[in-house]
């Protein structure tokens, strides 16, 4: 959600509100289907490589 907000920050207000709406609706369906574990490793790994970089 943080990366979302980062991006709604460069968008007009009303396309910014439209943008999270959005990604709070997407996240809400990946918890539904139980995604949540595959995003978080998917994250741990990026974070891993951006720290290495």
């Amino acid at each position: 959600m943080a990366q979302a907000v980062l991006e709604a920050e460069k968008q007009d207000p009303a396309e910014a509100e439209r943008f999270l709406r959005a990604s709070r609706e997407n996240i809400a369906q990946r918890i539904e289907r139980g995604d949540m574990a595959r995003i978080a490793d998917r994250a741990a790994a990026q974070e891993k490589k951006r720290t290495r970089a």
